[in-house]
């Protein structure tokens, strides 16, 4: 019976109607235990049929919170078995293929595979291909006690299930001790929401009447539902108390009594009962039920969702036949639910049995429930949930199991369920010689599951190993992870201690030296150690390529010529990249080599084609790290809200997975791009929200990010407060041995702020320091930039000045900095009165400010524009400048001929998104036809 939920019930047919027209919808139904959250689904679930409409269905259990991926698992497990192999193979084509690992496990490979997102995309893809078939209604009940794998990827699906044909119904029960990741689930921006109130007074009345077959008075109603506050599971259990009390002779109190008198009784019995009967009400209807019931009830709570019976009688010590007879008067004591597997009818009344259980017992229980598990054959995972809450017992056994289980969960795409497993692992006392490689494992799960607990564990992995040659193994895998991940100051202890434990570490010691010395010479305190070890590598006849690109980075860092250091990286392009390994530091600092050089084709091409890769694998995490590169490309030659783009969407990946240092990396290019566009309030949120980090001093992830905190500050005008980041920027590049002006830009940004102070003579010597720094290094772009600078603290040679920098700039391709030495220039000659002459550099940079986004400079050169007596021409609002940089990333994989579907995979957007990029990227084109996009956005 369902009574008062008429607007929900509505509201949830209303997104299956949603689905079966093509549109999606998510309802989360929230209220506490008991309030009707089931019986609401599963009237939603047999409501009239809409045509098509496929139902998938999961329940959390409370024991299963360790299991993962397993709601996703009782939803598309039924669609594999239906499926024919085919089929199937056809549901798994392209992204959804990620998802294979949940049903059939895989190796987990290396951390930067981001094998989690990757899981979580295809699982995201595989319901879309699904639905791609027919509408969906996917239901999750007790969300509360879904496994956060599923749960992290029910988020993700809610937030893109507006583009599928798809209705997402969740139930969760609110209260202490929910799942953070239900948060994510109530912040979708598609959420309905539904909370459950407790039921009025005159629903009460009418549930009591079908309790007790007949009328109850207004006393009894009142008491019950003050009671139990209108919840419907605790009015029906208090009505079933009250029935096993049974009419009393001298006062009658129930159907067929004196109705004068039912008030009375039932209201002091209700009192007597008290406001939570469900624990006592169900061992006292178990207790009734003969010897065996107690036991049997408790075996199936140890077991902790529907089991068949011979499980239950197994740990229950009962004889089967006893266990079926007992089971039937379980069921009618509507303890147990209807059917053959034996289930509880609601969670609470497990919840009631389980508590009822000493702690101690309840271990022993638990630990007798794996033992029943494993002698059938059960999988490791299984087996593993029951050890989880079992107590240690020093068994190898037990390690071996979890252990597997870890294993099984991470080739799932479960890594922190892996490392649950693996932390039980080793509260079992194991033998001394296993326990490294145990904390190696939890240190690597929890490292792909982005969780600051991996240092710790990698680190004592590391220290625990055995011989020196195990020891520096595992220093190397510690030491890539954490390196990649912006755990510098952690590798190099690793790294070093590795090393001194003895001279024969095979193959293994140089690639530590190499992560040594990629962990070390970016910062100030160890950069003297780290080139002093680079000298005597590169003494050797034949170094390795790491540190051949190390040589490279070294004559880019001290701004030796740039066709000197290229020179010194082409032996390692040569060869393709074969000897870096992809996990490492190592091929970051090539791509930074070829920008700092201005080897942008080159750079971009590697970008390219990693990012590639990380987006066919779902890595986000490389797709962040190579977005950061890509900023710096893009920036470069003025693609300003292309830059802005990939840092905002590698600096939002970073605030949520990295630690302090790495997100200063990401804030740099975006603040960068940001301030030349001119979003100086956008810019200045991420300085503030990268300094709430403290990322510490001293490295030059922090160096950067003052570095383009100093030059907001000077757009913002705010020169004093500039110079108080540039004052410890140059420092700190000092002390890395780092003066290359592509890298250390700081002295155009504090020239600019001493002038704006006043003081012209600091001005045009720091200038004059960057020009000279630039000519020595052969960048043409920097030289300009630099140039540019030098000009507005020179008058005399103003002109002559800056008209190098537009020539520089020109041949460089730097649209953006071009601009901005052609507004200067055009500025510096309408100023000395030659008007004409100046309309035509304006001209030119209205139209680059415009074509690249920088609105200001586009404002500036207007304004001086009109000054000259010229009528400047309308912003362009059509053509390929006129796209967004998300219009033109989608109309450029159009253009090579990928579909709407393969371009939502490639860049992690759903195929609606991808759809509206493209409905607008042909308007402003003025084309209708895919055909046209390539002669469009290259001519």
């Amino acid at each position: 019976m369902i009574l008062e939920r008429d607007e929900e019930l509505t509201a949830l047919s209303a997104a299956a109607a949603a689905a079966g027209a093509g549109r999606g919808a998510f309802v989360l139904v929230e209220g506490p235990a008991g309030i009707g959250k089931t019986s609401l689904l599963r009237a939603a679930c047999t409501r009239p049929p809409i045509a098509g409409l496929r139902i998938l269905t999961a329940r959390g259990l409370a024991l299963e919170r360790g299991f993962g991926y397993g709601i996703a698992r009782q939803l598309l497990e039924p669609v594999r078995a239906a499926a024919t192999p085919d089929e199937w193979d056809e549901l798994l084509d392209g992204a959804a293929g990620l998802a294979a690992r949940v049903f059939d496990g895989a190796d987990f490979g290396p951390v930067e595979h981001d094998v989690p997102h990757a899981t979580t995309h295809g699982l995201y893809w595989l319901v879309a291909n699904l639905a791609g078939r027919g509408p969906l209604l996917i239901v999750v009940d007790d969300a509360h006690w879904a496994d956060e794998p599923s749960l992290r990827w029910l988020a993700h699906l809610a937030a893109r299930i507006e583009g599928l044909p798809a209705a997402l119904l969740v139930a969760a029960r609110d209260g202490p001790d929910q799942p953070v990741t239900l948060d994510e689930l109530r912040a979708s921006p598609d959420c309905t929401p539904l909370r459950l109130g407790p039921l009025g007074s005159t629903a009460t009345e009418a549930l009591l009447r079908d309790s007790f077959g007949g009328q109850v008075d207004a006393a009894l109603c009142q008491a019950c539902h003050a009671s139990t506050g209108g919840n419907p599971f605790l009015l029906e259990s208090l009505a079933s108390a009250l029935r096993e009390l049974g009419p009393a002779a001298s006062a009658p109190g129930l159907p067929g009594s004196n109705p004068t008198e039912l008030g009375h009784y039932a209201a002091g019995d209700v009192e007597r009962l008290g406001p939570q009967p469900v624990a006592q009400a169900v061992l006292r209807r178990v207790g009734q039920l003969g010897d065996g019931a107690g036991q049997l009830t408790r075996a199936l709570a140890v077991l902790g969702g529907p089991a068949p019976l011979r499980h239950a009688a197994g740990l229950s010590g009962l004889d089967l036949p006893d266990a079926a007879r007992l089971a039937d008067r379980l069921r009618a004591a509507d303890v147990l639910a209807p059917g053959s597997t034996l289930e509880f009818a609601h969670p609470i009344v497990r919840t009631a049995v389980y508590e009822s259980i000493p702690p101690g017992e309840r271990a022993l229980a638990h630990a007798a429930a794996a033992r029943l598990l494993a002698a059938e054959g059960a999988d490791a995972e299984r087996v593993a949930l029951h050890l989880l809450h079992s107590e240690p017992d020093a068994s190898p056994e037990v390690t071996a199991v979890l252990r597997a289980a870890a294993t099984a969960a991470s080739g799932r795409g479960a890594p922190g369920t892996a490392a649950d497993y693996l932390r039980r692992a080793l509260d079992e006392p194991a033998d001394p010689v296993a326990r490294p490689a145990v904390l190696l494992d939890l240190g690597l799960c929890l490292a792909s599951d982005r969780s600051p607990a991996a240092v710790t564990a990698l680190r004592q992995a590391v220290e625990l190993a055995g011989g020196p040659r195990d020891r520096a193994s595992a220093a190397l895998l510690a030491a890539r992870v954490l390196g990649i991940w912006a755990y510098h100051d952690t590798v190099a202890p690793v790294c070093r201690d590795a090393l001194a434990a003895g001279p024969d570490l095979g193959a293994a010691a140089d690639g530590l030296e190499a992560e040594l010395f990629a962990s070390s010479f970016i910062h100030v305190g160890t950069a003297g150690e780290a080139w002093t070890l680079a000298a005597r590598h590169l003494a050797d006849p034949r170094p390795s390529a790491a540190w051949r690109v190390y040589d490279a980075l070294g004559a880019t860092g001290t701004g030796q010529p740039a066709a000197d250091a290229l020179a010194r990286l082409a032996p390692v392009l040569a060869e393709g990249l074969g000897e870096i390994p992809p996990d490492s530091l190592m091929a970051m600092y090539v791509v930074l080599v070829l920008i700092w050089n201005d080897d942008l084709g080159t750079a971009g091409a590697i970008c390219d084609r990693v990012l590639s890769a990380a987006r066919t694998r779902g890595s986000m995490s490389m797709v962040a790290h190579v977005s950061c590169l890509r900023s710096m490309i893009s920036r470069r030659h003025g693609r300003l809200e292309d830059a802005a783009a990939d840092g905002r969407l590698a600096l939002d990946f970073k605030l949520a997975t990295s630690p302090p240092l790495a997100v200063a990396w990401a804030a740099t290019f975006t603040i960068e791009a940001l301030t030349d566009l001119g979003r100086l309030d956008e810019a200045e949120a991420v300085a503030q929200a990268t300094a709430d980090r403290a990322p510490p001093e001293g490295w030059i992830h922090t160096t950067l990010f003052l570095q383009a905190r100093g030059a907001l500050r000077v757009a913002q005008q705010r020169p004093a407060e500039a110079l108080d980041d540039l004052a410890g920027v140059a420092a700190a590049w000092r002390g890395l041995f780092m003066g290359n002006p592509a890298a250390a830009s700081w002295r155009t940004a504090a020239s600019a702020a001493h002038a704006a102070l006043g003081d012209l003579e600091q001005a045009a010597c720091l200038a004059g320091e960057q020009v000279a720094l630039a000519r020595r290094a052969g960048n043409p772009a920097v030289l300009g930039v630099a140039l540019r600078a030098c000009a507005a603290t020179a008058d005399d040679r103003a002109e002559e000045t800056l008209s190098e920098a537009v020539g520089l700039l020109e041949l460089a391709d730097a649209r953006y900095e071009l601009a901005v030495a052609l507004a200067d220039l055009g500025v510096h000659l309408l100023r000395a009165g030659r008007r004409r002459d100046a309309q035509e550099p304006l001209r030119r940079a209205l139209d680059l400010a415009q074509r690249t986004g920088a609105a200001p400079l586009a404002e500036r050169a207007r304004r001086e524009l009109l000054a000259t007596g010229a009528r400047p021409r309308r912003s362009a609002v059509t053509g390929p400048d006129a796209l967004t940089s998300a219009e033109r990333q989608v109309a450029g994989l159009a253009a090579d001929g990928l579909s709407n579907r393969q371009i939502a995979q490639h860049l992690f957007i759903t195929q609606a998104t991808v759809e509206t990029h493209l409905r607008h990227a042909f308007r402003k084109l003025g084309i209708s036809a895919r055909g046209d996009l390539k002669a469009q956005l290259t001519g």
